[in-house]
C-alpha cells in the first residue's frame, strides 16, 4: 500500500512539473525580447483602440509592456514605430504595437519585452517614448 501511495505521489509530482508549460515553442516565444520593427508606413491610428496599456517599465535598454487586447498568449505582437523622432528637447519617439486580433482570446493581459536600444541619440543621454492613450515614458540611457 505504501508503494502505491509513493507511486501515485511521484506520478503526480511529475505531471505537475511537466505541466509549466504545454507547447515549448510558445513558452519560447513569449520569453524572447524582441526588437523593435520600424516601418515608415506605420499608421499609430490603426489599431491604437485594439489594446489598453496597463504598465510600462525600462530597465536598461529593455521595454517590457503589460497590455489587455483580444490576442492569445502565443500571438505575435510587434513594437512599431515610424523612423521618425520629433525634434524637441528631449527628443520624442511615437511607438504602437502591432498585431492581429484574435478571437479565441477576449481582453487578455499578454507581456512583452522590446529592446529599444536602437531609439539612442548621439546627441542626448534620453529620450521621450510616446504610446498611445498612456503617459509619456522617459528612456535615459
Amino acid at each position: 500500500m505504501n508503494c502505491f501511495i509513493y507511486l501515485l505521489f511521484y506520478i503526480l509530482l511529475i505531471l505537475l512539473c511537466s505541466y509549466k508549460c504545454k507547447n515549448q515553442e510558445s513558452c519560447k516565444k513569449n520569453s524572447i525580447i524582441k526588437n523593435i520593427i520600424v516601418d515608415r508606413n506605420f499608421d499609430y491610428s490603426y489599431n491604437k483602440h485594439a489594446y489598453k496599456i496597463k504598465e510600462i517599465n525600462i530597465k536598461d535598454s529593455i521595454l517590457s509592456v503589460i497590455f489587455t487586447a483580444n490576442i492569445c498568449p502565443h500571438d505575435e505582437v510587434d513594437l512599431v514605430y515610424n523612423g521618425m523622432i520629433l525634434k524637441s528637447l528631449p527628443p520624442k519617439v511615437q511607438l504602437g504595437l502591432r498585431f492581429n486580433e484574435n478571437p479565441k482570446c477576449k481582453n487578455s493581459e499578454i507581456k512583452r519585452a522590446y529592446n529599444v536600444g536602437s531609439l539612442k541619440q548621439h546627441n542626448t543621454n534620453k529620450i521621450i517614448l510616446l504610446f498611445t492613450d498612456y503617459p509619456p515614458v522617459e528612456y535615459s540611457y
